[in-house]
């Protein structure tokens, strides 16, 4: 009967240290997934911030080239106005002349 009693025992060591190295197992298989997960998460959210830094740069890239375009927009807009000015008051000049004769 002991050596019943010591087979029985050394059954119930040998199930539990199985059930304890799958459990150790599954805890650390849910923790490389855990980190795995966290991984991805923060290279998403670097992806995303990287994103938004790209799209601001454009944005400040595109305001820097369009205060200059309409700055000669309207310079040459003021240099036609003026020659159509001029080019208006030659053409009165010679008319009038023309008409004096």
């Amino acid at each position: 009967s002991l050596s019943l009693t010591l087979s029985l025992v050394t059954e119930c060591v040998f199930l539990v240290k199985a059930t304890l190295l799958n459990y150790s197992i599954l805890a650390g298989v849910t923790l490389a997934l855990a980190a795995i997960g966290v991984l991805l998460v923060t290279m998403v959210v670097t992806l995303v911030t990287m994103v938004v830094k790209l799209v601001t740069m454009v944005v400040t890239l595109a305001t820097m080239v369009v205060i200059p375009v309409t700055m000669v927009v309207t310079l040459v807009t003021m240099v036609v106005t003026l020659v159509n000015m001029g080019v208006m008051k030659n053409c009165g000049i010679a008319l009038t002349k023309r008409l004096k004769m």
